[in-house]
């Protein structure tokens, strides 16, 4: 059963392994994307551009920060406080 904290304890982890994997993903996973779905006929090896790594890095990077952002938002707002799971019976 996920309770509350542990809820808050599995966001933290994803938003850190979000965080440190946004350094590492897009070289591993960009270049076989990129290989399927373009990959020009005339050339032998395609070279993914450097713009596609930086690019792909930023967006992970941003993703992480608006779930921190969230995690860190949440709880402090009226949504957080109508929500609470331990106490959702109550409220029907």
């Amino acid at each position: 059963m996920i309770t509350k904290s542990n809820s808050r304890q599995y966001q933290i982890g994803g938003i850190i392994i979000l965080f440190l994997s946004s350094f590492i993903a897009p070289i591993i996973f960009l270049y076989p994307v990129q290989e399927l779905l373009f990959r020009p006929k005339e050339s032998y090896f395609f070279d993914p551009f450097f713009t596609a790594y930086i690019i792909l890095m930023v967006v992970m990077i941003m993703l992480a920060v608006t779930l921190l952002v969230n995690f860190l938002v949440n709880p402090k707002t009226k949504k957080g406080r109508l929500f609470n799971v331990d106490s959702w019976e109550h409220r029907l």
